[in-house]
C-alpha cells in the first residue's frame, strides 16, 4: 500500500506544480498590459496596450504615435486561448497509443478507452485496461524511448478477474505482467518519473 500512497502524492505534487507553472506562463504571456497606450513608451513585440477601450498586442516594435499597422486587436480570452494552444503544441504531454504486443489488446475500450501513456513534465502516466485473452507471453508492451524509467519499476496491478498481481516496467521499455493467465490488468494509477 505504501507504493500506492507515494504514487498518489507524486501525482498531487506534479498536478500542483503544473498548475503553478501554467499560471506563471500565462502571467508571462500576458505581461505588460497597461491601462492606456502611452506614446512615450517603447513597445516590444508581444507587449500589450489598451487603445480606445480595445486591447492590442504589439506586432512590430514601436514607439511614438499610435500606428494601427504595428498592432493586432485581441482580447484577454483570445490571448488565453493562444497561450493554451501554444502550450499544447509545445507540450510533451500528448498521449500516445501503447504499442501492445504478444497478443495483448486493449480491453473494455468503450468503458476505459484505448491503452495510452502520456508525459506530463517529468512523469509518465498510463490509462486503459490490457487484456491477455490471446496472449503468448507475459510481456505486453514495449515503451518507446522517452517513455521509459531509468530503473526497474514494480507496481501492484489490479486485475479484473483475480487477486492483485504486479507489473514490472524495465529501463529498456518492456512492460511485463506477473502472469498472463490471471486476467485483464488495469493501468490506471501507474506512473513513474523519467528523471
Amino acid at each position: 500500500m505504501a507504493l500506492y500512497k507515494e504514487s498518489m502524492l507524486n501525482k498531487i505534487e506534479d498536478d500542483l506544480e503544473g498548475r503553478n507553472q501554467n499560471w506563471q506562463a500565462l502571467d508571462k504571456h500576458v505581461k505588460n498590459i497597461s491601462d492606456e497606450f502611452d506614446e512615450t513608451k517603447t513597445y516590444a513585440v508581444g507587449d500589450y496596450a489598451i487603445y480606445e477601450n480595445m486591447l492590442y498586442r504589439c506586432a512590430i516594435e514601436t514607439t511614438g504615435e499610435w500606428n494601427p499597422d504595428n498592432w493586432i486587436a485581441t482580447s484577454v480570452g483570445a490571448e488565453i486561448a493562444s497561450h493554451l494552444a501554444d502550450r499544447e503544441a509545445h507540450s510533451p504531454g500528448s498521449s500516445i497509443l501503447m504499442p501492445l504486443r504478444n497478443g495483448w489488446f486493449a480491453g473494455g475500450v468503450e468503458t476505459y478507452g484505448e491503452c495510452r501513456c502520456y508525459k506530463d513534465r517529468n512523469r509518465v502516466y498510463f490509462t486503459g485496461l490490457v487484456n491477455p485473452a490471446v496472449a503468448t507471453d507475459d510481456m505486453f508492451c514495449q515503451l518507446p524511448e522517452g517513455y521509459r524509467p531509468a530503473y526497474r519499476k514494480i507496481y501492484y496491478a489490479v486485475l479484473a478477474d483475480s487477486p492483485a498481481e504486479y507489473i514490472t516496467i524495465y529501463p529498456d521499455g518492456r512492460m511485463v505482467a506477473s502472469s498472463r493467465t490471471k486476467g485483464s490488468v488495469y493501468l490506471f494509477g501507474v506512473s513513474f518519473s523519467i528523471i
